[in-house]
């Protein structure tokens, strides 16, 4: 599957999911942030435009290596979530708008990397050597 195949997956698409809402990520190579609505069906967050868009602008994959940080103390509200993106392995790092909002996401992604495969350790070992 090209990589634009992957991203032709709809808001829709992804009912039942675990969790949705607005969040604010960072870019992977210019450091912009960009307001998303994100969508964590089973061990992928999704993120999307808008929330009713029929293509999604990218996905990060959790597996079992895979950890949330709290990152309050650089930006409030603020973690940083270890997945394999679009370009790669990385650190992702999203906000949200209050801290009941934080907690209930990271609280979503914790238990969706619980449930995650094995993916070969591969974004362990990408985040342990960025």
């Amino acid at each position: 599957m090209s990589m634009e195949q992957s991203l032709q997956v709809s808001v829709a698409s992804l009912e039942p999911h675990e969790k949705s809402g607005w969040l604010t990520k960072q870019g992977g190579s210019i450091k912009t942030w960009k307001r998303r609505w994100g969508v964590l069906q089973g061990y992928t967050l999704w993120y999307f435009k808008t929330k009713n868009d029929t293509d999604a602008k990218g996905f990060i994959i959790l597996d079992k290596h895979s950890q949330v940080h709290d990152e309050n103390k650089k930006r409030r509200n603020m973690i940083s979530v270890e997945g394999r993106g679009v370009k790669g392995v990385r650190p992702f790092f999203i906000y949200f708008d209050t801290p009941e909002e934080t907690q209930e996401w990271t609280t979503a992604l914790q238990n969706a990397i619980s449930g995650a495969p094995d993916l070969g350790n591969t974004v362990a070992a990408a985040a342990q050597n960025p």
